[in-house]
């Protein structure tokens, strides 16, 4: 088990410290004094200095160096894909979008959602983090973070993730960042500075529901540095407003074993896409389910739908 962090500031860069009688805001402890200088010549430095500082804060943090291009834009790929032709054929040419919020939801019954309900909605967001983390590509792209941000209400309830199940579902848990907050409002707001700081190939967070300001705050934030949010919230909540895609995930039987017939096989996932920014006419579409590949960290329809419909059953005898 991974202790989580207690603070969901743990992210936020240290408070400035007082210099000429002022307190600076966060994140500005090394600015020059602001006191205005006699001369041109110290103006002119103070100005340089300044630009120099503001340009070093809004540079992307992911191993950028002064010198060369950032890292962060290398990072950029041809697109974020599941895997699972009959999926990606709902999505925008460009795959989910990697400046944007993606929504999940437990399929749930009746507005609850049970455990059950709970863990395909978690697992299904945990396979589209793993998805991400494994088609990053150019430097820096096997030390990229995530973050992993949620109320402690959920944690006690469903319980502190497994590092043997990340390393399982293709997650290295060096390279998670578990971040445990008292309240929900807490937990939006790491997941907003996670966000803008740049650092972070993904975030993922767990709540209850997320309101109109909230989920813009969000979305701002993932398009202000391309990094995308996976948020997973209650079946009974309304769906978050300003997200790019809303997915709805339900409970769905394990395939086959391969090798025992008594053994759970592959993962698999009824999901259906409810909302679709960049492409409103998917939202049409009849749900699927959805296998994950354990070998290769990508989505494939389930095996018995992949070639038709399955047989039907022989007819009782007489009948």
């Amino acid at each position: 088990m991974e202790p989580a962090a207690h603070s969901p500031f743990s992210l936020l860069p240290p408070r400035g410290s007082r210099r000429s009688g002022f307190a600076g805001p966060a994140g500005t402890a090394d600015l020059p004094s602001a006191v205005p200088a006699r001369g041109g010549g110290d103006r002119d430095r103070l100005l340089q200095a300044l630009r120099a500082t503001i340009a070093n804060l809004e540079r992307p943090m992911l191993g950028a160096s002064p010198a060369g291009p950032s890292t962060r834009t290398a990072l950029q790929d041809d697109g974020w894909w599941l895997g699972c032709a009959a999926a990606d054929a709902l999505l925008p040419e460009c795959g989910l979008s990697l400046a944007g919020v993606h929504e999940i939801k437990p399929a749930g019954s009746a507005g609850s959602a049970s455990a059950g309900d709970w863990m395909a909605g978690l697992g299904f967001a945990l396979r589209l983090a793993a998805l991400r983390l494994n088609q990053l590509k150019g430097p820096g792209s096997k030390d990229a973070m995530m973050l992993w941000c949620w109320p402690q209400p959920f944690s006690s309830e469903l319980g502190q993730l497994s590092l043997q199940g990340l390393a399982h579902m293709g997650i290295d848990p060096a390279r998670v960042l578990l971040v445990e907050t008292p309240r929900q409002s807490e937990a939006l707001t790491a997941l907003e500075e996670g966000l803008k700081s740049g650092r972070l190939a993904l975030a993922a967070g767990v709540i209850k529901d997320v309101d109109l300001n909230g989920a813009r705050r969000l979305s701002l934030a993932a398009a202000a540095r391309r990094t995308p949010c996976l948020l997973a919230t209650h079946p009974a909540a309304s769906g978050a407003a300003a997200t790019a895609t809303r997915w709805r995930v339900a409970v769905a039987q394990s395939g086959q074993h391969p090798f025992d017939c008594k053994a759970p096989g592959k993962a698999r996932f009824k999901v259906a896409l409810e909302r679709c920014r960049g492409r409103p006419q998917s939202m049409d579409a009849a749900p699927f389910v959805m296998e994950w590949c354990d070998e290769t960290f990508r989505f494939g329809l389930a095996t018995q739908l992949a070639h038709g419909a399955a047989r039907p059953r022989r007819a009782a005898y007489g009948s």
